[in-house]
């Protein structure tokens, strides 16, 4: 074989010194990696942290949303159940009201006829028409009964609707700040 020529030699050397340069710069590189990652580890950790007390925020913002709509519901479904039987009340005191105002027509008709003179019958139309106007007051007092209930749980949705709505706001100032 014949000698190699000096350019070629000289181009070897030089590319094995740079080879030399570059392995030199990548040891370098590299251990320049491993101190930014030393010196980043303490802020990632931060971050870390931060974003888990923000992710706790948010979850309990979500669970408090979830349950004041729960109870929401709940007081809708109260509030109709009370409407139902608030209906039913009514239909029941007009009913009385007008068997109180039957019997009571029929008292006078019976009080004017003169045939009809009979004190013990009038006595237990008499009797008849203080047990219906007894039930009548019952009924009138559940009825207003109902009606304050109702009107409580017209407040109690007002205050669950109130309540979500602060918690949707709330939830969402904690997912913004995520």
């Amino acid at each position: 074989m014949p000698p190699l020529s000096e350019s070629l030699l000289d181009d070897a050397a030089e590319a094995f010194r740079d080879l030399d340069q570059y392995r030199t710069q990548l040891a370098a590189d590299r251990q320049t990696l491993v101190d930014v990652q030393k010196f980043l580890r303490p802020y990632r950790d931060h971050v870390q942290r931060g974003v888990l007390r923000a992710a706790k925020r948010l979850t309990k913002a979500n669970s408090e949303y979830e349950n004041a709509q729960r109870q929401q519901r709940q007081a809708a479904e109260e509030l109709d159940n009370r409407n139902k039987s608030l209906g039913v009340e009514e239909n029941r005191l007009g009913e009385l009201r007008m068997q109180i105002a039957d019997a009571g027509a029929a008292l006078e008709a019976l009080q004017s006829r003169p045939e009809m003179q009979d004190a013990s019958r009038l006595d237990q139309l008499k009797k008849s028409i203080d047990r219906q106007s007894a039930e009548l007051q019952d009924i009138a007092q559940d009825l207003q009964r109902a009606r304050d209930e109702h009107t409580a749980a017209q407040g109690k949705i007002e205050a669950a609707q109130q309540q979500c709505n602060d918690r949707h706001a709330t939830a969402t100032k904690a997912s913004d700040k995520a």
